[in-house]
């Protein structure tokens, strides 16, 4: 048997309950990796919330890092002993709520020495969201500076960290605290000018600020925020510019797509919106995306051309260690990503 953390139904962090269940087997096709860290995400709280639609009950959990301990006999390429991360979601056993599951090898990679279990396990989806957004649609161009909405967020500082790759910038960006602030400037060498506290000022002085700045508009903004920080965006981004966000908005949203009067057709904007997990629909050909895009990104960190996300260990793995998780994630302010440690035969 495995402990797993299990949703029963839609609610609060209390609706997480820790409960014993069978060791999945991996179909001839599958791995199954013995988990050694936990990467929590914002959509993980979503979907607890009932905000997206999922059978019940269900073990939550996209983010994952650990040891291959049991291999299909279809499955080659990967050995038991095979340290890897990845994300499960779509083909696999449960979530990465668990200390195992079965998952398809398109979706696991090899974990470079590089990165501990604790930071390969917040690489995943924060990395690959950023990719897609910024390779990905070919917008990231070195020396060319560019607006990103909400850069202490998983996705926000993994977008730093693929723009430092990728000699682009400068990079303008938001924070919500003097915390923040000096997180982006410790971490990632931003310059502090470049950092604007969206707390203690409306998004017409902030446009007003980052024009001055960049003495012009910006041919490239990444909203990781949503609401009023892509109305940011859209009021910084230039004509034939390219917008990216991660988040979809109300009916309500004050910034229409097709109008006549749209800031999109008047400044032929370009607007690019992100679900990193959209080729999972599309069977196994398309999860070989994933697997890409996975190798690309642990090739640049084995290179160390690729900052390591910035990690928090919520704790070991328990009920009270995830409810706390999702209770950080709720209250906001995160600074990088939040994990949890399940600890091995070794005692890691």
């Amino acid at each position: 048997m495995m402990r797993a953390v299990v949703t029963n139904t839609f609610g609060g962090p209390e609706v997480l309950c820790e409960k014993e269940l069978p060791i999945p087997k991996p179909s001839r096709d599958e791995v199954r990796v013995k988990i050694s860290a936990i990467g929590l995400n914002p959509i993980d709280v979503k979907l607890r919330g009932g905000m997206i639609e999922i059978p019940l009950p269900q073990v939550l959990g996209c983010d994952f890092s650990g040891v291959i301990d049991a291999v299909g006999d279809r499955c080659t390429e990967y050995s038991e002993g095979d340290e890897v991360f990845g994300f499960a979601s779509g083909p696999c056993s449960n979530g990465s709520y668990a200390e195992y599951l079965c998952i398809a090898p398109q979706l696991v990679v090899k974990k470079p020495k590089e990165l501990s279990f604790d930071q390969a396990a917040g690489v995943s989806v924060t990395y690959l969201t950023a990719f897609q957004a910024m390779v990905g649609t070919g917008i990231l161009q070195k020396e060319r500076p560019f607006f990103l909405a909400g850069g202490c967020g998983g996705v926000g500082s993994a977008a730093i960290s693929l723009a430092k790759a990728y000699e682009a910038g400068p990079i303008f960006t938001t924070a919500g605290s003097e915390e923040g602030k000096k997180y982006l400037v410790e971490r990632f060498g931003l310059n502090e000018e470049n950092i604007l506290n969206y707390r203690k000022m409306g998004i017409e002085e902030m446009a007003e600020i980052l024009i001055k700045k960049n003495e012009g508009k910006f041919y490239f903004c990444f909203d990781c925020v949503g609401g009023a920080m892509k109305e940011l965006c859209f009021s910084v981004c230039d004509v034939n510019g390219h917008l990216a966000s991660i988040l979809p908005e109300e009916k309500d949203f004050p910034i229409p797509f097709w109008g006549r009067d749209s800031l999109i057709f008047q400044r032929s904007l370009s607007v690019h919106m992100i679900l990193m997990l959209s080729a999972l629909g599309g069977g196994p050909s398309s999860w070989n995306t994933y697997k890409v895009q996975l190798e690309h990104l642990a090739s640049l960190f084995a290179k160390k051309e690729l900052l390591p996300p910035h990690v928090e260990v919520v704790g070991s793995f328990s009920e009270e260690a995830v409810r706390e998780g999702h209770r950080r994630l709720e209250a906001g302010e995160i600074q990088g990503k939040l994990v949890i440690s399940v600890a091995d035969s070794t005692g890691r």
